[in-house]
């Protein structure tokens, strides 16, 4: 039987690929399809800003954020933790923010992101609002 982690990382190891239609220094963007269904993915840094990271799912062309109830939860979240493990293994942000939009995100994303994306040893993760905040610790 497998534990609590080994199910998980399970569930994570076949995200679904990412088709990056953007890789500035300001901006990424990837869209990627679970079923039918079509989700964007984007990184975006302002001047003087943190990175703003989010993804959102195109409803009738148009991106919204708000939990849709389309299911494959585990595969998008999968999808999404690989293009961010991407971004940042190659833009290797000191600071960025991650919005989650909705209280079960927000309790997904707080036991999600420190076991599979950023480890407590490497990153600070404060919530802020209802965004993470994730500071890159100095080393």
């Amino acid at each position: 039987m497998l534990d609590f982690k080994q199910y998980y990382n399970e569930l994570f190891e076949n995200p679904n690929n990412i088709d990056w239609t953007v890789k500035t220094n300001s901006l990424w963007r990837g869209e990627f399809l679970i079923g039918d269904k079509e989700y964007v993915i984007k990184a975006m840094k302002s001047p003087g800003m943190p990175w703003e990271v989010k993804f959102q799912l195109m409803l009738d062309g148009k991106p919204t954020e708000k939990i849709t109830g389309t299911g494959d939860s585990f595969l998008v979240f999968s999808t999404v933790i690989s293009g961010l493990k991407q971004w940042i293994s190659e833009i290797d942000p000191k600071i960025f923010m991650l919005s989650s939009y909705e209280d079960n995100r927000t309790s997904l994303y707080s036991r999600m992101l420190p076991n599979y994306l950023l480890p407590k040893s490497i990153y600070n993760i404060e919530l802020f609002n209802g965004s993470f905040l994730i500071k890159k610790k100095k080393r």
